[in-house]
């Protein structure tokens, strides 16, 4: 899986199905959070850095199950932490970019 935002590039490659994604941390248009995320997300997000951490793991695990990025609309938040049954996450931030790695379990 690869991904790549400004001048920062994320490979990831894996024996198991993965996916990557990664973005620049920035200021982002408060409308997406409307159109693409739950209501647990919402609730999640107090930052900037938040908002990306979910949005970075909707792409990598849409990327991962091959779906394409067609459809953000689902919940990765339940009882207060981000999880998506039956795979691992893994979200950091390095050099002003939020990546995140998900493979399946």
């Amino acid at each position: 899986s690869i991904s790549h935002s400004k001048d920062t590039v994320l490979v990831g490659f894996n024996e198991t199905p993965i996916g990557v994604d990664i973005e620049v941390l920035r200021e982002f248009d408060k409308r997406l959070i409307d159109r693409f995320f739950t209501k647990a997300e919402k609730e999640f997000i107090k930052d900037d850095a938040d908002f990306f951490r979910i949005w970075t793991i909707k792409e990598a695990y849409l990327k991962l199950t091959g779906e394409g990025l067609k459809n953000l609309r689902f919940n990765t938040v339940f009882d207060g932490k981000i999880m998506i049954e039956g795979y691992d996450i893994l979200s950091f931030i390095n050099n002003g970019c939020m990546a995140s790695i998900v493979t399946k379990k």
